[in-house]
């Protein structure tokens, strides 16, 4: 003889709290396995129904006896919106996503940067070297000929300024990630090994008396 619920006993209550638990316990299994294998998703829906697939699969294959009851498999719009349980797991899953998608541009941007940086160096230094002869040239009066040759020292002056140009764009758009403190050039996202350019260096290159710099400084 069927027994009918005991008073006080919510049976339902009780069958729909183990379904709500299954499927959260085979959600976050799923969602640890796309973090295992770091599948990224451009949305919440193509990450619900990646989701709701693999949650039904285990269902069919696991709980058998679920799976073909009516209502036993998940659905898409079950999983993103109605469920608020589920839909947080998919949430912190894609807030996670997008912060690790945000520091590895970061990362990459700053690697740009120091590679531009490091071409602006072994530039720099060509310069200076250069400017150093001619220097040493005019004080042992042998660059008679390049205090005439005007053209000539206007076109390393343009060189000079277009360098400068560039650093300076290039710090700007590292939003702060290369400063210049302290007369020399640092990486502060770094906690060690800061300096970029040391003080020497970027003394020679004439920067830091610059119109550019000084500009700069005073806007």
């Amino acid at each position: 003889m069927v027994r009918g619920a005991k008073r006080g006993e919510n049976r339902f209550g009780d069958h729909q709290a183990k379904k709500v638990d299954l499927r959260l316990t085979l959600i976050r299994r799923v969602i640890e396995n796309i973090r295992h294998r770091r599948i990224t998703f451009p949305n919440k829906w193509q990450l619900s129904q990646f989701v709701c697939d693999e949650v039904n699969n285990i269902l069919k294959k696991e709980y058998p006896e679920i799976y073909s009851r009516p209502r036993g498999k998940l659905t898409v719009p079950t999983i993103s919106t109605k469920n608020q349980r589920y839909s947080r797991e998919l949430d912190r899953l894609l807030s996670e996503q997008e912060s690790e998608n945000n520091y590895s541009e970061k990362v990459s941007r700053i690697f740009e940067l120091e590679l531009e940086l490091d071409e602006l160096k072994d530039e720099n230094q060509r310069l200076n070297k250069y400017i150093s002869s001619i220097s040493q040239k005019d004080k042992n009066n042998k660059g008679i000929e390049l205090l005439e040759g005007t053209d000539d020292r206007d076109d390393d002056m343009v060189k000079v300024d277009a360098c400068h140009k560039i650093i300076m764009a290039l710090l700007e758009a590292s939003d702060e990630t290369l400063i210049i403190n302290d007369d020399q050039i640092e990486d502060s996202s770094r906690i060690a090994d800061k300096v970029v350019v040391c003080k020497t260096l970027l003394k020679q290159s004439g920067l830091l008396e610059s119109y550019l710099f000084k500009g700069w400084e005073s806007e």
